[in-house]
């Protein structure tokens, strides 16, 4: 489709072949393919265009929250409702590893741009960065108030300073243990809230990613935060929430830049493609809509 000032923000593809509520959806590094996860306990692969399924992920106990490609396209982790992460091979399904010792339910999980450590965020509301290969876990984040509902790593290609901004919010030090040496300057964004309270953190977080430092605070949602993306240059951030809104946001200030409303309920991921020029959103609506951002 030509792109036009008409059909910016406007679906381009849904797909309709799970059998309940999509919850988590991730576009493959080279673009040619999205896998979502659902909960109807599975993780499906299909072509982006075409919307033809390739493989269906069936291990997982209970509803399947999140789902991630490895950054060589070759891997998936895939996190749950059953308490586990599971890394499996995106080409045959095998599963290679399985992650255990969550104490709530695991909604969401982000591979670090050099594969070498998977972030893990849980109703606990905690954050664990983890090795990919172990599964051990090298650092807790617990800076929210409220359960965690979607995390995401910069992009290796950005170039931010880490630098604390004051009025940011403290990070609880007491519990925030582990952490190294932030050589690339890498910076984790996390969202959280609850939908049975109104007045809570339902905020997104970015944070220096192997220290905890709070770098900004997005709080332009009026509900829960479900899920959040970095662009793939790292300069704009994108927001899905309860409130059935996708919002697209500056990085570095947090101010708005579009607002998309295809949703009729909560929406539950979000993912930008490769290129940078679309957008994939999922929700409660059982559709997964792409949509065009430039």
């Amino acid at each position: 489709m030509p792109k036009t000032l008409s059909n910016l923000g406007k679906a381009l593809t849904i797909y309709r072949k799970h059998s309940s509520a999509v919850l988590s959806v991730a576009w493959s590094p080279d673009g040619k393919k999205l896998a979502s996860a659902s909960a109807d306990k599975t993780v499906q692969i299909w072509n982006a265009n075409s919307k033809n399924p390739t493989l269906t992920y069936r291990n997982h106990a209970k509803s399947v929250s999140a789902v991630a490609w490895s950054p060589d396209g070759l891997r998936i982790v895939s996190g749950s409702w059953d308490t586990t992460v599971q890394v499996w091979d995106a080409r045959s399904g095998r599963k290679l590893f399985t992650y255990r010792g969550f104490s709530r339910e695991v909604s969401t999980v982000a591979w670090s741009p050099d594969g070498e450590y998977i972030a893990c965020g849980s109703w606990d509301k905690m954050v664990q960065v983890r090795q990919a290969e172990s599964g051990s876990r090298i650092f807790t984040y617990a800076g929210h108030t409220s359960p965690v509902h979607s995390v995401a790593w910069s992009p290796s290609s950005s170039t931010a300073p880490i630098r604390p901004v004051k009025d940011a919010g403290a990070v609880n030090r007491a519990s925030t243990t582990g952490g190294r040496e932030n050589k690339a300057g890498l910076r984790l964004a996390s969202a959280s809230g609850d939908a049975a309270k109104t007045d809570v953190d339902h905020n997104v977080h970015v944070w220096n990613a192997f220290k905890g430092d709070d770098l900004l605070i997005h709080r332009d949602h009026f509900y829960f935060v479900t899920a959040v993306v970095w662009s793939p240059d790292g300069k704009k951030m994108a927001s899905a929430s309860a409130d059935t809104n996708v919002q697209v946001w500056n990085a570095t200030t947090g101010g708005n830049i579009l607002t998309y409303r295809g949703h009729s309920s909560k929406v539950n991921a979000v993912a930008w493609s490769p290129d940078g020029r679309r957008i994939a959103s999922a929700g409660d609506d059982r559709t997964v809509q792409v949509w065009h951002i430039k």
